[in-house]
């Protein structure tokens, strides 16, 4: 397989760019050389010259092979590889090995979404101007496809039915009858919409009218001003369990089946109970003493018998006394 054209240019760089390199290293001037004293010019020419290694050769050492160009390199780019420094040929060759990689991976990808694009082509082929004059493209066709075919599996009657009447479909019967069938169901379906509009006002009124009714239960309070529920929040959600059970009929049913189920609140009411007692005897006798401290005269203006002056009386008796007097 032939490698793309992006691929050509990127080979035609990188020949450019080695042979930039190749030029370079062969630019460099050469050492002079020393004038070499006489010898015996024939016993060294039996000798034959050895070449020269190093770095700045492209030759190889003897124990190491060499390193072969890219296959897909031109000639000349095979060329100019071979006069590259070693160590700059294995850095080049490791990058094309990975560039070539790339590629086939990036090929086999390609070549899946290539054949499977074919595939649907080919299948909604046939189809195409019907999508069009629906104004569709392929793809909402086929998502519309796969909704209807999960539409049928979840209601499959009433997928049918609304496929029918979206198309004009008979399923049976005249003509006449499937119309009149059809103006039953949008009656049925109008009164059942207004039914479920009522039973949503009705209840959206009824939590109205319960939110209320707790608010003001919640602030109500005695002729001192002072809240007749005072531990309504700490046993909201206990009234809530009560009602709901139907343990409870009323709100104030709740409220105290709550307050006196609770060990901390029912002391708090028990504490409160004493005092009020302790309060009541409290008035009750001073009632008591206020009632005892009255004083009925006998008929010759001094005290009835039996009934002790207090020293107001006496200290008032006095004063009467003399004030006739003067």
């Amino acid at each position: 397989m032939n490698p793309p054209e992006n691929e050509e240019q990127s080979m035609s760089d990188l020949d450019e760019l080695m042979s930039k390199a190749f030029d370079k290293a062969s630019a460099e001037p050469d050492e002079p050389e020393e004038p070499a004293p006489y010898e015996d010019t024939e016993s060294e020419a039996e000798e034959p010259a050895e070449p020269e290694t190093g770095e700045e050769g492209g030759v190889a050492p003897e124990d190491e092979p060499a390193i072969a160009a890219p296959a897909t390199w031109s000639t000349e780019s095979k060329e100019a590889f071979t006069q590259l420094p070693r160590e700059l040929q294995k850095v080049v060759a490791e990058q094309e090995k990975s560039r070539d990689r790339h590629f086939h991976q990036r090929n086999n990808e390609l070549s899946s979404v290539k054949q499977i694009a074919e595939q649907f082509e080919q299948a909604i082929g046939p189809y195409k101007d019907m999508i069009a004059a629906e104004g569709g493209t392929p793809i909402t066709a086929v998502q519309n496809l796969l909704q209807t075919a999960a539409s049928l599996r979840r209601d499959p009657q009433g997928t049918i039915r609304q496929l029918a009447t979206q198309f004009g479909v008979s399923l049976g019967g005249n003509g006449q009858q499937d119309q009149l069938y059809l103006q039953a169901m949008q009656r049925v379906s109008a009164l059942e919409n207004q039914i479920r509009q009522q039973e949503l006002t009705k209840r959206q009124q009824q939590d109205s009218e319960i939110s209320e009714g707790i608010l003001s239960f919640q602030n109500e309070v005695d002729a001192s001003g002072q809240p007749l529920h005072p531990h309504f929040e700490s046993v909201r959600e206990e009234m809530a369990a009560l009602l709901a059970a139907e343990r409870a009929k009323t709100l104030q049913d709740a409220y105290e089946m709550a307050v006196w189920a609770r060990p901390d609140i029912r002391t708090i009411l028990l504490q409160q109970q004493q005092a009020a007692a302790s309060r009541q005897q409290s008035e009750k006798a001073a009632k008591a003493k206020a009632a005892s401290g009255v004083r009925v005269k006998g008929a010759d203006g001094l005290p009835a018998k039996g009934e002790s002056k207090s020293m107001d009386d006496l200290m008032s008796e006095a004063y009467d006394k003399a004030v006739g007097a003067i």
